[in-house]
């Protein structure tokens, strides 16, 4: 009998269909229901055919990001090609999803955000996957392979920095739960709880997948734009000056193309050589020699900012400091250029070694709100930058961080104290730590094809697994601009992407870009310490705003601390003399003659540890390296710390809490030591180098005249 013309059979074992997708349909929905008594067609079947349908499929999948909301358009085109099916099939129709199938109607709308992560691909990285059967492309030039990978790059695709800087996210849609629950709350308040109908569930269901759809689309939108830049850094020295600034414009909008202005203490401009007609290409070229970079970070309290850096650069010359410095802003009054120029220059006062400062106007490289200290990276005149905040004391020589751990990387970090400070689970907090760990970091695609690796570290892992809000300093680093210059592209670039700021602050869009780019980067070993007199009362306590890094050659020697002891002295001396007062003021027991007894003791007030606070609020004699916890330590008495670093907060006014730099006493000892406690180290500062230090200190905290 001739069956050619009837429908296929799927009950017949004869008949081996395509394998089933999996989504959030039941499969007597995808598969029309067929006689038994049908015998399969002879069809001839070509593996052209079966690429013609697939790509039919990804076409569709590609108008449509959504995975649920595919399923009822997917089904249809399964009922027509189950017609095209010839026994003996063996090709994997690709499918859309993985989601798990259930017959419950709300279930169909259970689309999670991590789920859909699972399929998000490199299109290029895929195609070359296939054809590396045929061509060893990771084998090619490197040359060859940028010219491959962006000549397959969509022709209409473009970062939409304005679709970003004005999308506003709702974290709540990482919470489903709570979604689902303040949309049923508003939905029984609009209609009354007595009017609820059930389908106003189905409802929910199905405006949620939708919400949640719409984020894996901004999310595969990120994936994809941060694929291309990284690559981009890996070839932008490699494909010609025009495609170089082609991609610029499409991966960097927010850079205008216009170098920054620098000029000297005397008002001369400085220009800059290059050969390069692409922007990038020409700032590595004109990118020369070693120099420091302090950035203005704010015009909000830029008065303030220009009072620390002339107390800076007074410090800067006390150490004799040969490297240039440049002053990055985006305002600067003529009268505050002055002051710095004047700080730097002027020999009046005795002061020696006048530095040789610059100014780099950032209002001409891009309109949009980039952070200052990352345009100052990218933008400054030197090859290998120290950049220094306003609110750092160098206590070294600063050409003695050009070591070989800087050379080994090119971007040279340090770490944030390692208070216990995991930040609370707000909405997305969890879900964007693994987006960025597991999908925007380097893959192993990139590896293969491009060399570009995610970089191994202990404090990587302190953010991503241990849950610490920050782990940078971003008060001191150094960077190779050659090395590092992709990584701060792509640092300037995350801020715009608002869901990446649920879970990250401004600080470590420096380090994660570097580890976006496939970059090294390497951080200091010594976690920050704290310089200072012991407290009177406890011989393993140090109290002070400030926060010091301790030099990992010898770990002893300091190589900066911070000035926010100095700041608060300044803004607050009155409620911070009464703190001192309190803290530093002690009795000391005396025995004295007397005629009728043979000894009396008497108490005396003890002054000489608050003078030397009074005088200097920043006075170091000793160092605490307390110990680097991940928990709590379990105490079991009340005067037993159960972490290192504890914040103070009732030395002073809750006004003046509210808005000065937090005060913390640090504790070389952890719990019991002999029983789950933790012990650091307490350093004794030579008198040699305790002078050197309070010099330095002490040179911040004078006043100008």
């Amino acid at each position: 009998m001739d069956d050619t013309n009837r429908s296929p059979l799927i009950k017949n074992p004869l008949y081996q269909p395509p394998k089933a997708i999996t989504l959030n349909v039941s499969y007597n929905k995808l598969i029309p229901t067929l006689s038994s008594t049908v015998v399969p067609p002879k069809l001839k079947m070509t593996k052209e055919d079966v690429n013609s349908w697939c790509t039919e499929l990804e076409q569709e999948i590609e108008k449509n990001k959504s995975f649920n909301l595919q399923a009822e358009a997917y089904t249809s085109w399964l009922k027509e090609q189950s017609t095209k099916v010839a026994p003996g099939f063996e090709y994997t129709i690709m499918t859309p999803s993985k989601v798990k199938s259930t017959s419950s109607s709300r279930a169909r709308y259970n689309l999670r955000l991590e789920d859909a992560r699972d399929h998000f691909e490199n299109a290029i990285y895929t195609k070359w996957k296939v054809e590396q059967k045929t061509q060893k492309i990771s084998e090619f030039s490197l040359s060859k392979k940028c010219d491959i990978y962006f000549s397959n790059i969509n022709k209409q695709f473009q970062v939409d920095l304005e679709f970003w800087n004005n999308l506003q996210i709702d974290p709540v849609v990482y919470k489903k739960k709570k979604w689902v629950k303040e949309r049923t709350r508003a939905i029984k308040k609009q209609y009354k709880r007595k009017n609820w109908k059930t389908e106003y569930n189905e409802r929910i269901a199905q405006e949620y997948a939708r919400e949640s759809a719409k984020y894996a689309s901004y999310e595969k939108q990120i994936f994809d734009e941060i694929n291309h830049m990284r690559v981009f850094g890996k070839c932008y020295d490699e494909i010609s000056d025009a495609s170089c600034s082609r991609l610029q414009e499409k991966l960097f909008p927010w850079i205008k193309g216009n170098m920054a202005k620098v000029e000297n203490y005397n008002g001369e401009s400085l220009s800059t050589s290059t050969t390069s007609n692409c922007f990038l290409k020409a700032i590595q070229q004109s990118s020369i020699g070693r120099g420091i970079v302090i950035p203005i970070t704010s015009e909000k309290n830029q008065q303030e900012q220009v009072d620390h850096i002339v107390r800076l650069l007074r410090c800067l010359r006390l150490l004799q400091n040969k490297l240039p410095v440049s002053i990055a802003y985006r305002t600067l009054s003529d009268q505050d250029k002055a002051q710095l120029i004047t700080a730097a220059r002027d020999t009046t006062n005795g002061d020696t070694v006048p530095q040789d400062i610059l100014f780099i106007d950032l209002s001409t490289v891009t309109d949009y709100p980039v952070d200052i200290a990352t345009l100052g990276l990218i933008f400054n005149p030197f090859r290998d930058v120290v950049l220094l905040s306003e609110h750092t004391i160098p206590l070294t020589d600063l050409e003695s961080l050009f070591n070989e751990r800087y050379k080994s990387s090119g971007a040279y970090f340090f770490k944030y104290p390692s208070l216990l400070n995991k930040a609370k689970a707000t909405p997305g907090f969890y879900e964007i730590t693994n987006f960025m760990k597991n999908v925007l970091s380097p893959q192993n695609a990139d590896n293969d094809f491009f060399e570009l690796r995610k970089t191994d570290s202990s404090v990587s892992r302190r953010f991503y697994e241990e849950d610490f809000q920050t782990v940078l300093d971003s008060n001191l680093m150094i960077l190779d601009k050659h090395r590092a210059l992709s990584g701060l592209l792509i640092s300037a670039s995350l801020k715009f992407y608002e869901i990446l700021n649920l879970r990250v602050k401004q600080a470590d869009y420096l380090w994660i870009g570097q580890e976006m780019a496939g970059s090294d980067f390497t951080f200091h070993y010594n976690y920050p310490v704290m310089s200072g007199v012991l407290s009177p009362d406890n011989d393993s306590e140090i109290c002070s705003s400030s926060f010091s890094q301790l030099s990992d050659t010898d770990d002893i020697s300091l190589i900066c601390t911070t000035t926010h002891q100095l700041q608060n002295w300044l803004k607050y001396n009155y409620s911070f003399k009464a703190a001192f007062k309190a803290k530093y003021l002690t009795k000391a027991t005396e025995h004295v003659d007397d005629t009728n007894k043979e000894g009396t003791a008497t108490g005396k007030q003890d002054y000489s540890t608050l003078h030397k606070i009074y005088a200097n609020p920043l006075f170091f004699e000793n160092i605490i390296k307390p110990p680097t916890l991940k928990r709590k330590v379990n105490v079991k008495t009340f005067d037993e710390q159960s972490e290192a670093w504890v914040e103070q907060k009732k030395h002073v006014s809750a006004r003046v809490l509210e808005n000065s730099e937090k005060y913390y006493c640090v504790y070389s000892v952890v719990g019991d030591p002999f029983d789950g406690g933790e012990q650091g180290p307490i350093i004794h500062i030579s008198n040699h180098k305790r002078e050197f230090y309070n010099n330095v200190t002490a040179a911040w905290l004078r006043s100008r005249n």
